[in-house]
């Protein structure tokens, strides 16, 4: 069987009468646009015709209905395929959440994890929002600690 994802040669085989019933099967698969071109197929098995004639527009369904009711048709090829759908899309790539060391790195040393997220952000999102949020700790920390300093300081007086 050959590769007929290609349309142009998707067409040459089905305007071939060489062209046997499983590889009409297949370019029905592939091109729905071709669908009134293998109805009206020599070679187009009678399952076929039958999905064709459910599933088709109106051309091809009134070609479908004209060969099943006027031609007889060869048998011994497979059945037409499931339904013509698209091939589904690819998943999205997982999501690397980055690793915590880099938060540390930036907690302990707050500017490279600021620099770290500037340089990263769009590279390695998981590891740059990692040194980002080390960069937050530390200044959540520090007002913090000067909150707490300062609080100390006024109320001592």
């Amino acid at each position: 069987m050959a590769d007929f994802s290609d349309l142009v040669a998707a067409t040459s085989a089905s305007e071939d009468p060489t062209t046997s019933g499983a590889d009409l099967a297949l370019i029905t698969q592939a091109h729905p646009r071709l669908w009134p071109q293998v109805a009206s197929h020599p070679n187009a098995h009678r399952d076929l015709l039958v999905w064709l004639g459910a599933n088709g527009d109106a051309a091809t369904k009134q070609t479908a209905a004209e060969r099943l009711a006027t031609t007889p048709l060869p048998v011994d090829t497979p059945p037409p395929p499931a339904a013509a759908v698209a091939e589904a899309p690819e998943p999205p790539p997982p999501v690397r959440r980055g690793s915590p060391g880099w938060a540390v790195l930036g907690f302990f040393i707050p500017i490279l994890g600021l620099i770290l997220w500037l340089v990263w952000k769009s590279a390695r999102p998981g590891d740059s929002k990692m040194a980002l949020n080390g960069f937050y700790a530390f200044i959540v920390l520090i007002v913090l600690a000067t909150a707490g300093f300062l609080v100390s300081v006024f109320t001592a007086a």
